[in-house]
């Protein structure tokens, strides 16, 4: 080093920034994100306003849908071509709300409402994330927070609202009549294993992130 370059006296030298938070944000990275924000944004309203509707239509009709497994004499018509269909797996069907306890409605219509809840939750905190890793704080610890918080949302998902469905219907079946053996099951659907599934790879998220962490603040602490 020079004795031009050396800093003035009873100054410090200028420490590089850690490399864990360095970026340089590129017009590129600025519009994939400004993409991303605009469709979490389209999809949140999306998922609001299709839950408004269809809870709108179902108040004002007064049913509920429930889905149910292997319901016993169910007969679907014959098409045109005159093949027998045997209905097998799940049967969704609309129950008059008036004929069934308040408390199975209210267990099917909340589960319906956190549902929803919770996916524009994740869908927010998708862009919050987006977010900061188009700013290279891959390795913050805020991202790491939020991808913590995003676990825990997505575990929510596929079990809120399902235990919470699961009761309301098992409800509905037993004010039908249906006992024993030949009752039907409530039908979880297959939200469940997607949810399951984005929640593993949530966790691989994590462990890659804190292992990224740690090398980061190593490899500051060398330079």
């Amino acid at each position: 080093m020079d004795a031009n370059d050396a800093p003035p006296a009873g100054r410090s030298p200028e420490l590089p920034a850690p490399l864990s938070t360095l970026a340089d944000q590129t017009p590129k990275d600025r519009q994939s994100l400004i993409g991303i924000v605009v469709a979490c944004g389209l999809g949140v309203v999306a998922l609001l306003v299709s839950y408004l509707l269809a809870a709108t239509y179902q108040w004002q009709e007064g049913f509920i849908e429930v889905a149910l497994q292997q319901v016993d004499g169910v007969t679907l018509a014959q098409p045109p071509s005159g093949i027998d269909l045997v209905p097998t797996g799940t049967l969704t069907a609309t129950v008059a709300a008036d004929a069934l306890p308040g408390g199975a409605v209210a267990l099917v219509w909340v589960a319906d409402g956190l549902q929803t809840v919770l996916w524009c939750a994740v869908v927010v905190m998708l862009a919050l994330i987006a977010r900061n890793l188009s700013d290279g704080r891959v390795f913050a610890p805020a991202t790491l927070r939020l991808v913590n918080a995003f676990t825990i949302v997505v575990f929510a998902v596929a079990a809120g609202p399902q235990i919470l469905r699961h009761m309301g219907t098992n409800w509905v079946i037993a004010a039908l009549g249906w006992e024993g053996h030949r009752a039907p099951n409530p039908d979880s659907g297959s939200a469940v294993w997607i949810a399951y599934a984005a929640m593993l790879f949530c966790v691989c998220m994590q462990v890659a992130l804190r292992s990224g962490a740690r090398l980061a603040r190593d490899q500051d602490g060398i330079i």
